[in-house]
């Protein structure tokens, strides 16, 4: 790699990122929406197959992550609704001594 090259230009490394163009060019582009580097279609054969798995694979996270936080959310609600039952049942079976 020359100092000039960008390190990012490097395509046998993945990115999730798409570049955006120079403000000049994009404001040209914004008018055809197919164009648009921001919303590319997904069938573009431009994006290599490991970004779009890194992509979906990130996606997944979130949408796991965000159903493990509402499922431990009800099961701390449940468990604090419960609790002064089993408090209470403890201290029945519980010998004083």
């Amino acid at each position: 790699m020359t100092p000039t090259q960008d390190r990012y230009d490097d395509p046998d490394i993945p990115t999730l990122t798409v570049r955006v163009p120079a403000y000049h060019q994009a404001t040209t582009d914004l008018a055809e929406p197919s164009s648009n580097p921001l919303t590319p279609a997904s069938n573009d054969p431009s994006y290599p197959e490991a970004v779009l798995r890194a992509a979906l694979q990130a996606a997944i996270e979130d949408a796991v992550d965000d159903a493990l936080d509402e499922a431990i959310a009800h099961l701390r609600a449940r468990l604090q609704a419960r609790l002064p039952t089993i408090v209470a049942q403890v201290l029945r079976q519980t010998r004083p001594g």
